[in-house]
């Protein structure tokens, strides 16, 4: 874009020469010469190239003066002052002066993006010998891209507004504004969460991780590049472990007989059990999702039973409890009787296990016996045996253990000191 003005003194001839039409005369009139670079004599044009720009706060353009006379001569050593409105465009020099050929350049930068105003206006006044007849020259450059007259303004909500650890939480920036309107999708939004992770877009999930105070920043980027930031404290906070308690039910059951373990767990308001683990202590586990499990143990025994319970958050709370396991084999108060009850060294001895019983229906199928002799033991399906201990010349007590099976696959074992006097 360009334009100029020019001026001459052709006016002054015309007037004289109709004075002299008139009848007056004048002797020896005398036009004077022009001289010097007066502003009525010159013609100055001024042109942008490119003519427009984008809004990025980089791109030039270069504005050209040309400075000719009334005759279309150039005029060097024109001193020009320069002007640029909006202020956010910038101009490389705020004064030339014309070349040899009439010319003087100067570079306009861009304004920045986010700025207003879609026109630059440079203007060029000629310094001259009569300040009242300078006249300014202006030459327009297009603005491309989004007018900006305000930042955007970033608010966001948090709900919830204080989660847990690993609770998923929605950070929601819709509230934004710029330019007065809802800014929505024609904002950009970049999530700082406190450090611990950054995210993008105007509605975000997100799980903290620990419990602390995140400070959380939102820095909101709106069409024509202009940005803002807010920040808020999100305080998150721990989630209780669970607990649990277990109880067994008989307290003491006896191999083959079912017992019923009951887990009573307790966790965080809001919160649920996600499993329950059982560790038997026999070397079996079960995984149940209800409080309740049956357990069948095969042989008689103590054993140690640990239940965990996971929340859907993955913390766990465990307890232990002692279970004795009974063999469901019963011996009287004297397991088994001897006869003779003072036997000597080399003296058949009767001994009978006729007392012992046993629960559930099952019967005893086989009593082990060994005399602790160094003899071999001895396997019977009654409830008597005979023995003779060795040749002694001394007294001497024997431990005589019993060992006795049932039809449901159950043992039990007891002892007996057994005193021998010498062979006579």
């Amino acid at each position: 874009m360009h334009t100029g003005i020019r001026t001459s003194l052709a006016g002054i001839a015309v007037a004289v020469a109709g004075i002299l039409g008139a009848g007056c005369s004048l002797e020896d009139p005398v036009i004077p010469p022009v001289t010097g670079p007066s502003e009525f004599s010159t013609s100055l044009n001024l042109s942008a190239s490119p003519d427009q720009l984008p809004r990025d706060g980089q791109s030039q353009s270069v504005v050209t003066l040309v400075a000719r006379d009334v005759q279309g001569r150039p005029i060097s050593g024109l001193r020009l002052v320069l002007g640029i409105s909006p202020s956010s465009a910038t101009l490389s020099q705020s004064e030339v002066t014309t070349d040899a050929a009439g010319r003087a350049t100067v570079a306009v930068t861009a304004p920045a993006a986010g700025t207003t105003g879609n026109t630059i206006t440079v203007s060029a006044t000629p310094i001259g010998t009569d300040a009242d007849n300078a006249i300014p020259r202006f030459v327009l450059i297009g603005v491309l891209g989004v007018s900006n007259s305000s930042v955007p303004v970033p608010s966001f909500t948090v709900t919830p507004t204080s989660p847990e650890v690993n609770q998923l939480t929605t950070l929601d920036a819709s509230a934004t504004t710029d330019e007065g309107a809802a800014c929505r999708d024609a904002c950009t939004y970049a999530w700082d969460l406190g450090g611990e992770a950054t995210r993008t877009g105007r509605i975000i999930t997100y799980q903290f991780q620990i419990a602390r105070i995140y400070n959380v920043a939102l820095t909101v980027t709106d069409a024509a590049g202009s940005s803002a930031t807010t920040r808020t404290n999100v305080t998150v906070t721990a989630v209780a472990k669970p607990t649990v308690t277990m109880s067994v039910s008989p307290t003491s059951p006896t191999a083959g007989q079912p017992a019923v373990f009951t887990a009573t767990p307790t966790v965080a308001t809001n919160h649920r059990v996600a499993a329950i683990e059982w560790n038997f202590g026999d070397g079996t586990t079960a995984s149940t999702t209800n409080n309740s499990v049956q357990k069948t143990y095969s042989t008689a025994g103590t054993y140690i039973v640990v239940v965990t319970v996971r929340d859907e958050l993955g913390q766990t709370g465990s307890t232990t409890t002692s279970v004795t396991v009974g063999s469901g084999i019963t011996f009287p108060t004297t397991p088994f009787t001897v006869s003779p009850t003072a036997p000597r060294a080399t003296e058949q001895v009767i001994f009978n296990a006729g007392g012992v019983t046993t629960t559930g229906g099952a019967t005893i199928t086989k009593w082990t016996w060994n005399f602790g002799d160094g003899t071999d033991e001895v396997e019977k399906t009654n409830a008597t045996v005979t023995h003779t201990f060795p040749t002694s010349t001394i007294a001497r007590t024997y431990v005589v253990r019993l060992t006795v099976t049932d039809s449901a696959g159950r043992t039990a074992s007891t002892s007996r000191d057994i005193a021998v006097t010498a062979t006579p």
